[in-house]
């Protein structure tokens, strides 16, 4: 059943694009943007050979300012948002937030920065009103997640919009070195990996009868949502089981059926890779008849916390533009601690016909 909720706006701000339009275009033209990053040279290949530059996807790092990011980023993607929604400040003033934080790191700043990233985002923004926000479970998921709170809350409540927003960015070296040790990180070493990235994302839900009162375009409806959780993590060092993620796209796509595209948060790492090939098996007659898989990673990087709602601002931005694969798409992002979350977004014109 519908749960009323739509999407109305959407900013995004990655290595692709400074906004939610220009990124998209870039991820349907399959460009991409990695470059060496000489700040950091990973891990020796075994047996050693000369350093090498770490290759990361980056628009907007500077070194001495990296662990600033996060929040210059997502007021970034706030201002994407309310200018493409042609939104006043008053306007995000009155909606309800859900934040996904920058991923855990081990340095001191970075743990100052997620305990204060409310507010520091406020500031960054001049919206008061995240400072009241909900914070996100960490990870991949964490967006998908808010997308699914959104909607429940505003069928609950009609009247009150919510904007879902997160931002990351995995240039930290503290978090670089712990995710090289670990043997996360691609490189000559490990190839393995994944390289990682920075983005911020935001997206504002309400309920489609606010929607329409206010003349509001609506980019897609959320049909339905899914959780799972997977028992063998990324960290584990044991396959994935892939029930968790089956059982979270089935729920997602319960009203409308079997989706023909898929967006998802595959990111070089053969675990992830691994675990969509058995929810598949596990759900052929669901995922069987996936036509298109976009996996966006491959063009701006791994972007944490942000991962689900720059897969989300993509799909929006092509629905409006005309230029998706199909009318509904699943969604689908899976976090480090086995949390897996997945939506379904249905455009205007598939929902009209």
């Amino acid at each position: 059943m519908s749960t009323g909720a739509v999407i109305t706006a959407a900013g995004m701000v990655t290595a692709l694009g400074d906004t939610a339009a220009s990124t998209t275009a870039a991820v349907r033209a399959r460009l991409t943007r990695f470059r060496e990053w000489p700040s950091y040279p990973c891990l020796p290949a075994d047996p050693p050979r000369p350093e090498e530059p770490f290759s990361v996807v980056a628009a907007y790092t500077d070194l001495p300012r990296a662990l600033d990011l996060p929040v210059r980023l997502l007021a970034l993607a706030l201002q994407d948002l309310a200018t493409s929604a042609d939104l006043a400040r008053a306007d995000l003033e009155d909606a309800s937030f859900f934040l996904a934080r920058p991923s855990p790191g081990p340095s001191a700043h970075h743990h100052e920065l997620r305990d204060a990233f409310r507010e520091r985002v406020a500031d960054a923004a001049g919206v008061d009103a995240v400072t009241r926000g909900l914070l996100a479970p960490d990870g991949h998921a964490a967006m998908l997640l808010g997308l699914a709170h959104a909607a429940r809350a505003v069928e609950a409540d009609p009247g009150t919009p919510w904007i879902v927003a997160g931002a990351d960015a995995l240039v930290d070296v503290g978090l670089l070195e712990a995710l090289d040790h670990a043997r996360r990180l691609k490189s000559r070493r490990n190839l393995d990996g994944f390289i990682p990235g920075e983005a911020a994302a935001a997206l504002l839900v309400e309920h489609r009868r606010r929607a329409e009162a206010r003349g509001a375009p609506i980019l897609a409806e959320i049909e339905g949502s899914g959780v799972g959780q997977e028992p063998q993590t990324v960290e584990s060092g044991d396959p994935p089981s892939g029930a968790a993620l089956a059982a979270a796209l089935a729920a997602a796509c319960a009203a409308g059926g079997p989706p023909a595209w898929v967006l998802c948060d595959l990111n070089g790492e053969s675990y992830r890779a691994k675990e969509w090939g058995l929810a598949r098996v596990r759900a052929p007659a669901l995922l069987g008849g996936v036509r298109a898989l976009w996996h966006p990673a491959d063009g701006y990087g791994d972007v944490g916390a942000a991962t689900g709602g720059c897969l989300a601002a993509a799909c929006v931005r092509s629905f409006e533009r005309g230029a998706s694969p199909a009318g509904r798409a699943a969604l689908f992002a899976g976090s480090g601690d086995g949390t897996r979350a997945a939506v379904c977004l249905v455009s205007a014109a598939a929902k009209r016909a």
